[in-house]
């Protein structure tokens, strides 16, 4: 039997909402998946790439989400730099063009306070939510 006549033109899902479900849960969902998708490609890069540092650094307009960052750093086991800069597009061309320029620092950062198998068991059930809509 083929997929349900919905499924090709899904763009997103809410999996596991209730009666209760309110604003807020769909804000957290919403996030959750970000991080879910980020941690995603961070799998497949450090395939390629098996060197790359695990330190994740971050810019623009959601580096001021606490939520987003720490959820971030929770689930890929790695640390979050933030940009003291947001917006580094413009910076990052500004210095290819002058490479005397000095990059700034950052000045937060977030660390990882889920244990490797509570992140590992959450990126599970994401696999799996992926896997039954797919």
């Amino acid at each position: 039997m083929g997929a349900p006549y919905w499924l090709p033109d899904m763009k997103a899902a809410f999996v596991g909402m209730t009666a209760t479900t309110g604003k807020k849960e769909l804000v957290r969902a919403t996030l959750n998946s970000l991080v879910y998708q980020i941690c995603d490609i961070i799998t497949e890069f450090k395939e390629l790439f098996p060197d790359v540092k695990s330190e994740i650094h971050t810019d623009g307009s959601m580096i001021h989400n606490k939520y987003l960052m720490q959820y971030l750093s929770n689930i890929s086991q790695s640390k979050v730099d933030i940009s003291d800069v947001s917006e580094l597009s413009a910076l990052g061309s500004t210095m290819n063009a002058e490479p005397k320029l000095v990059a700034p620092i950052s000045s937060k950062s977030y660390e990882q306070r889920m244990t490797k198998q509570q992140a590992t068991d959450y990126r599970q059930k994401w696999s799996d939510y992926i896997e039954k809509l797919s």
